[in-house]
């Protein structure tokens, strides 16, 4: 899995990043849809309290955002299977709805990545991938979200630590929904966006 993950990483930065598509021609619209003006790439955007609806997925956050130095463990069976962040794990619980016809794949199918500022930080999948973890990849049947159903869990960074606050102020969670030829943002601010932090 871990293997298979990290080709999937170098075949994904060979292909349009959701970074190129939160641009300066876009950060002032607070929702709707633009076209980044540099890539001639469309944006759909959403407030935080508002679900983002792309071609295949619907994508909602569904709980404030923490800030943690660790987690895990999340299996009684494995008391040491912890993620460390080198900063902060800033995570978010989202749900998914697939509204399309075929499986969507929570890891194939989907990217999530977070901008904090002109920093782009991508999701961790050594934190996502602990044993029992209620992450979004592990959430579904074998991984996958069949059609007219949604499951939930949970995404997560490992930011800067300085860089954490911006969460509640500029962040952008950016969703690349591989069947899409939008970009989808949703903004990390406003709405109901209290966070926990420990």
């Amino acid at each position: 899995m871990r293997r298979y993950r990290a080709v999937l990483a170098i075949i994904a930065a060979a292909a349009l990043s959701p970074a190129a598509a939160d641009a300066k021609t876009c950060a002032k619209k607070t929702t709707g849809t633009c076209t980044d003006a540099n890539t001639g790439q469309a944006v759909k955007i959403a407030d935080r309290a508002r679900t983002l609806r792309l071609k295949s997925v619907a994508v909602k956050i569904i709980a404030p955002h923490a800030v943690t130095r660790t987690l895990g463990p999340f299996s009684p069976d494995f008391p040491n299977e912890v993620a460390t962040a080198s900063g902060r794990y800033v995570t978010f619980a989202v749900r998914v709805t697939n509204r399309g016809n075929q499986p969507v794949d929570t890891i194939l199918d989907l990217e999530f990545d977070l901008r904090l500022g002109r920093a782009l930080y991508d999701d961790s999948f050594k934190a996502e991938n602990l044993i029992g973890a209620p992450s979004l990849i592990n959430a579904g049947e074998n991984n996958t979200i069949q059609p007219g159903l949604s499951a939930a869990g949970y995404i997560t960074f490992d930011v800067a630590r300085k860089r954490t606050a911006l969460v509640r102020t500029s962040g952008n969670l950016l969703v690349d929904d591989e069947s899409d030829k939008r970009i989808g943002i949703i903004r990390t601010y406003g709405g109901s966006s209290g966070d926990s932090v420990s």
